[in-house]
């Protein structure tokens, strides 16, 4: 959200406190609600992670109406935007490693 919010009156590293806190708010959310497949059968497991994905989303979207004052739905958007750059990074670092990876034991 920081490459969006630039231009506002908001730095990198307050945006990097803000998703600190929404993320330790989500693990501890997500950690509470883990419990919770060790006792509901297995075929519930789908549920829970769409449950977890709308959550993250929802969590998002209110942390930055609190932070930033917008709307709901600009707040959602956000919200979605960070979470698509999130995993989309997450996989790229991901591929990068692995293609290292490959090269490496393959060269040797």
């Amino acid at each position: 959200t920081w490459l969006i919010t630039k231009r506002g009156k908001y730095n990198y590293a307050e945006t990097l406190v803000l998703h600190t806190s929404i993320n330790s708010g989500l693990t501890t959310v997500s950690m509470v609600s883990l419990m919770m497949l060790f006792i509901v059968p297995a075929k519930f497991f789908t549920f829970y992670n769409f449950f977890s994905l709308v959550l993250m989303l929802f969590y998002f979207a209110i942390g930055y109406i609190q932070f930033y004052k917008k709307s709901f739905l600009r707040s959602l958007l956000y919200a979605l935007f960070s979470i698509v750059c999130t995993y989309l990074v997450f996989t790229l670092l991901v591929a990068v490693i692995l293609i290292v990876y490959i090269i490496i034991t393959n060269a040797g």
